[in-house]
């Protein structure tokens, strides 16, 4: 799988058995590889109001936990890596370094009356978030902030960020609108 460009499953191509996941009121994931990031992302798209809307932010945001969170990969490293086709290469080679082997993403999942909400928790440093929510898509089209500006604009109904920015929490609303 090509790493450089993610793909999504389309929410009516989940896997069968997983069709009474309306059950599930809370539930907590834990994943460390971008493959085990977008296929959460499916699944727990598909339990959403507009699957297909919430698929593409919530992809982006398990990404990012995992490349810039967790492997510490810096946006300016990405675009180099990126430019030289040797992205999937540093990937894997960070999933196997000791330092970083057993870091995980956290996804607390939890149905409430009117929203679906998600924390995201990834053990790495953090990051200047205050100034990415500020600014608007048409300002990010380049390779930086694209996916929190996605999640933010499209996705989801709220987005915050906690503390050092490892941990962003994700509200979709699921009651009719007034």
């Amino acid at each position: 799988m090509n790493l450089a460009n993610p793909t999504i499953l389309l929410v009516d191509q989940q896997p069968s058995g997983i069709d009474r996941l309306d059950l599930m009121h809370k539930a907590v994931f834990k994943f460390k590889t971008p493959t085990a990031a977008r296929e959460l992302a499916t699944l727990l798209a598909s339990i959403c109001p507009e699957p297909q809307r919430v698929v593409v932010g919530l992809a982006e945001l398990l990404l990012n936990a995992v490349e810039h969170g967790n492997l510490r990969i810096s946006h300016e490293e990405k675009s180099r890596l990126r430019r030289r086709d040797y992205w999937d290469e540093e990937v894997t080679a960070r999933l196997a370094y000791p330092a970083y082997a057993d870091r995980e993403v956290w996804v607390e999942f939890s149905r409430e009356p009117s929203c679906i909400r998600m924390r995201i928790r990834d053990q790495g440093d953090g990051f200047d978030w205050q100034n990415l929510l500020q600014r608007d898509l048409a300002e990010v089209t380049g390779l930086h902030g694209r996916g929190i500006a996605i999640a933010r604009l499209v996705s989801f109904d709220t987005i915050e960020f906690h503390g050092k920015g490892n941990e962003v929490e994700v509200t979709v609303v699921t009651a009719a609108r007034e």
